[in-house]
């Protein structure tokens, strides 16, 4: 199985033309082919015995894409697969307003996690889109620096869980077994919760590493009863792992501009990141969006507007 592990350099072999996308079926593969890989080409027949994708980098930038209006990145994102819907709508706007009960509707800084942990079928395919991004109006409160913040920041959870492993063995150990309880609360009317409790790692039955669920904001109580497990060890292997993850060597910055796509894929091997940045009060209307996903990619920038439709 083909897997580019990659660190704070990210990945260069990571960007397609939104028009090639868009054109034909040979560059909707070589835009997914970036994300995962398959064992056949795009010109033939796969074998039905070997039809499995395999995790790749991770994660795509679809460069040249309009960004006058939000329809050109629905129609990406529907060139991929349907539009799911969800308690959060399918596409659609918001601003950081807690017009619901959700740090993605606020200007807090976010860590680093992933998103849908909650559900038990979770995001396949995350896609975000700023479509504008502006200084604050004079006379208000800059950072220091000039930067407008807002900038994204992507952690291969496939490569840090492999380090781990390797360096702390035990604490891999004791993510993989702990199922714990996620959930999504807050908001009247909305309770959600998956059909069971699911540990940090999830291993697919070769014993290999296949999905990664961490959001503290999800995260419920960590079960007492956990055999040959104390609760004391779930959070020393917790704090090991968080530590991995704010660890500048591996986390890939990035600010995404107007007309850039940032397509990836979620709580798998080489999943992203993406938190927010230290805010100040300037202004931005971006435009985000959920690829086989359930719930809205958090917005980045001061009074964003997001768009965000889920696949």
């Amino acid at each position: 199985m083909r897997k580019n592990l990659w660190d704070c350099h990210g990945v260069e072999d990571s960007q397609v033309l939104y028009s090639e996308v868009m054109a034909d079926d040979t560059g909707l593969f070589s835009m997914l082919a970036k994300i995962v890989c398959s064992p056949f080409s795009a010109t033939n027949t796969p074998d039905s015995n070997h039809c499995i994708l395999q995790h790749r980098n991770g994660y795509v930038l679809v460069n040249e894409t309009p960004y006058d209006s939000a329809e050109p990145t629905k129609e990406l994102l529907e060139r991929i697969a349907f539009i799911r819907l969800t308690h959060y709508g399918g596409f659609y706007d918001f601003i950081p307003d807690l017009a619901m009960a959700d740090t993605a509707y606020t200007n807090l800084a976010l860590t680093a996690h992933t998103d849908t942990t909650y559900f038990s079928d979770p995001a396949g395919l995350q896609a975000f889109h700023l479509l504008s991004h502006h200084p604050a109006p004079r006379g208000e409160d800059r950072d220091a620096t000039g930067d407008l913040g807002g900038k994204s920041l992507l952690v291969d959870g496939f490569r840090t869980a492999t380090l781990l492993k390797q360096s702390h063995p035990w604490a891999y150990n004791a993510l993989r077994c702990v199922r714990l309880p996620w959930h999504a609360s807050g908001n009247k009317g909305i309770t959600i919760a998956p059909d069971k409790y699911y540990p940090v790692f999830e291993l697919d039955d070769a014993k290999n590493l296949h999905k990664i669920r961490w959001n503290n904001d999800d995260r419920g109580v960590v079960p007492l009863n956990t055999p040959h497990m104390s609760v004391n060890m779930w959070f020393r292997a917790a704090r090991i792992w968080n530590t991995m993850l704010e660890d500048p060597v591996n986390q890939f910055w990035l600010q995404l501009k107007p007309g850039t796509v940032l397509s990836m894929r979620s709580l798998y091997p080489c999943y992203l990141y993406i938190p927010w940045t230290k805010q100040q009060p300037w202004q931005s209307s971006t435009t985000g969006a959920f690829s086989m996903a359930a719930v809205p990619l958090p917005a980045r920038g001061e009074s964003a507007e997001v768009t965000v439709c889920t696949l």
